[in-house]
């Protein structure tokens, strides 16, 4: 079994409970219990590393999984240019 599998099957169990209410939120799950739910990942971040770290731990954001995908376009960086 690999890192997380049994914190992902939990978050996948456990979404359509969280759906629509928490959309956006941050889902915490260590094993097969839901820590909690966070408005701030960093707060979500806090607990994950109360509880053992990113090793024993997911935090993943809550999506509705039938909701499409958002693409950002990459950030591209144009330095001025100098004057001769």
């Amino acid at each position: 079994m690999g890192k997380l599998t049994e914190e992902i099957a939990t978050y996948n169990r456990v979404l359509p409970e969280l759906l629509p209410d928490q959309v956006g939120k941050w889902a915490v799950v260590k094993g097969a219990e839901l820590l909690g739910v966070f408005v701030d990942l960093g707060d979500a971040f806090d607990v994950v590393y109360a509880h053992g770290g990113p090793d024993v731990c997911l935090a993943r954001e809550v999506v509705d999984p039938t909701d499409p995908p958002v693409f950002l376009a990459p950030f591209l960086y144009v330095p001025p240019t100098q004057a001769t």
